[in-house]
């Protein structure tokens, strides 16, 4: 019974393959890569392997069905719960998403007009995988469930303290709900620019190459660096 996964040699560059002995719990092999045809030939020497877990991958799937046809092929503990978890969360998206519709039968003109604008901002989005836009869509029923109670009770006479008292939430994101005057979408996230952004290209390409020298990356950097800030 063995265990299979990524393994990184250079996070974000180079990763291989690590694999385990689930018996003995030791790790008996590193490939250098994550390819079938590495994979594969790595099981095709080990007929007398039986279990394989392994992640999500289907080169994995490919490699292990190639090179160990004879294997049960099996997901890992953490999958299985990440498997869970994002099962769980289209199910809440779907059941959200019903109960949306049939507010909207109550909704005024104006309300229904407005998420219907919203759907086609949606809409115009890249398309994203499916599990992806569930789950984005699952977090965003539940917090727009969140803001509407908050303004409900705020229409009662609540105080901002007590309805953070009650929902669970700060009282700062209280004031900043009701001081914002409608639904406040998520912002997407911009990537901050770097002050080595110019040179990415040059770097790759020296990695590429060969010249991986911790010194002379260090120096190097900070020569590029030292020249930004001079100019």
């Amino acid at each position: 019974m063995v265990g299979i996964d990524d393994w990184s040699w250079k996070r974000g560059l180079h990763y291989g393959t690590l694999i385990c002995d689930l018996e003995s719990n030791r790790p008996i092999d590193v490939l250098p890569d994550c390819s079938v045809q590495t994979v594969w030939a790595w099981f095709e020497k080990r007929p007398s392997v039986e279990i394989v877990s392994r992640d999500r991958s289907s080169e994995y799937a490919a490699a292990i069905s190639k090179g160990a046809p004879q294997a049960l092929q099996v997901a890992d503990v953490w999958h299985i719960g990440k498997n869970l978890g994002e099962s769980v969360q289209i199910l809440l998206a779907r059941c959200r998403a019903e109960i949306r519709r049939g507010l909207q039968t109550q909704a005024t003109p104006e309300q229904q007009s407005e998420d219907s604008d919203s759907v086609l901002r949606r809409e115009r989005r890249p398309a994203r995988g499916r599990l992806v836009e569930l789950a984005q869509q699952g977090r965003r029923a539940q917090k727009l469930d969140r803001y509407e109670q908050v303004i409900e009770l705020h229409q009662q006479g609540v105080k901002a303290a007590d309805i953070a008292s009650r929902m669970r939430i700060g009282e700062r994101t209280v004031h900043r709900w009701l001081a914002h005057g409608s639904f406040p979408e998520a912002r997407q996230r911009r990537r901050r620019p770097s002050l080595i952004d110019p040179y990415e290209r040059y770097l790759i390409s020296r990695w590429q190459e060969g010249y991986r020298n911790v010194a002379v990356k260090r120096d190097f950097a900070k020569s590029l660096l030292t020249g930004v800030m001079k100019g």
